[in-house]
């Protein structure tokens, strides 16, 4: 499991697409969503909702999430 301050680095190549192929940004969203809770996490980094938020806080929300207890 990465820390919060690995996730923000991850986080914040990944907003940059830092990758130098299209498959390397996969790889590293793939670790992104494999290291949160939140099963629809890439959503905090390509929905227009969510456009302007900062890798800090893109990790917290990712990092908050909780499943509906039903």
């Amino acid at each position: 499991m990465m820390n919060t301050n690995e996730l923000i680095q991850l986080a914040k190549d990944i907003m940059n697409a830092i990758g130098k192929t299209e498959g390397e940004n996969d790889r590293m969203l793939q670790r992104f969503l494999e290291n949160v809770p939140d099963p629809n996490a890439s959503n905090l980094f390509f929905s227009v909702e969510y456009e302007d938020l900062e890798a800090e806080e893109i990790v917290e929300k990712a990092l908050s999430y909780q499943p509906i207890q039903l």
